[in-house]
């Protein structure tokens, strides 16, 4: 399993993460660190449409078509993206197996979070998985190479930031998803430079507009 951790320039979150994957044996080699870009940083002009989106929103984003560009270009059956702003609740890698061992052949995308609370809110089984076709933010989720290489050949633009942007690839591809439940994966909230100081604190996202 290979794990891409999309990370920013909180100093604080390195050592933590670090020490999230030391303590549950995912060893150094098995993770790509998306370092870059930042909001400082040169961002293609052509990558996002939505008007409003902050420079750290567009970075942020810009790095989760990173990844899906990696796994594309590395051809992994599967891996994982999560963000820095997260923490284990227990061993996630065993938590992995069982959700692969509980979905059927035709699953696109797990994502494990407990984002806003959000909770499955159907029929309960003994699976560690549920069907529901939507994102549960873009913390932290799994996926294989097929739906990899769909996403990343329809990512861009974007004109939303990640959690929402990937709602809507979902419903343009009738992505299967599946939810962890219990979930595995805690987001942490933390001050960010997701938005930028000049910009007025509102839900960006409300302005979405399609693309054509």
């Amino acid at each position: 399993m290979h794990y891409y951790l999309i990370h920013g320039i909180d100093p604080t979150r390195k050592p933590f993460m670090e020490n999230q994957f030391a303590t549950y044996g995912i060893s150094a080699e098995e993770v790509t660190w998306m370092n870059y870009p930042n909001k400082h940083d040169y961002l293609p002009s052509n990558i996002c449409i939505h008007p409003s989106l902050t420079k750290g929103q567009i970075a942020c984003t810009y790095k989760h078509y990173l990844a899906l560009k990696d796994i594309v270009e590395k051809g992994l059956e599967i891996a994982v993206i999560m963000e820095d702003n997260i923490e284990f609740k227990g061993n996630v890698p065993s938590a992995i197996n069982k959700y692969i061992n509980d979905l059927p052949l035709d699953w696109d995308i797990v994502w494990d979070s407990d984002f806003l609370g959000f909770k499955y809110d159907g029929l309960m089984t003994d699976k560690s998985v549920y069907r529901r076709d939507s994102s549960k933010g873009a913390n932290f989720y799994v996926i294989n190479k097929r739906s990899a290489k769909l996403l990343y050949d329809n990512f861009l633009p974007f004109n939303n930031c990640s959690d929402h942007h990937y709602n809507d690839l979902i419903k343009r591809h009738n992505l299967i998803c599946y939810w962890a439940e219990p979930s595995n994966v805690h987001k942490i909230y933390r001050t960010s430079t997701w938005k930028d100081d000049e910009k007025p604190k509102k839900y960006l996202w409300l302005q979405n507009l399609s693309i054509s």
